[in-house]
């Protein structure tokens, strides 16, 4: 027979959490590399006005991937308390 759905929602809600984990710390790491990449580009104006705003989008994107991994962790919260 198959698992409990609770246990099914429960790993693919876990295994959710676990890639969006992924894709912040990709996201964080991409940002130092562009704060690398700004501090290198002041000499040229717009080089520095570019990794700027590539910067600001990529804020954007880590405020967007934390909002989603706490409901994400909420929506699991909620599972555990469900299937208890």
């Amino acid at each position: 027979m198959g698992e409990p759905v609770t246990c099914t929602c429960r790993r693919a809600a876990t295994t959710a959490i676990d890639a969006l984990d992924a894709a912040y710390f990709h996201t964080r790491e991409g940002a130092t590399a562009l704060d690398e990449c700004t501090a290198l580009a002041t000499a040229a104006h717009w080089q520095g006005q570019a990794a700027t705003l590539m910067r600001q989008s990529l804020n954007m994107l880590i405020a967007q991937a934390d909002t989603i991994g706490q409901r994400a962790r909420i929506i699991l919260a909620n599972r555990r308390e469900d299937a208890q």
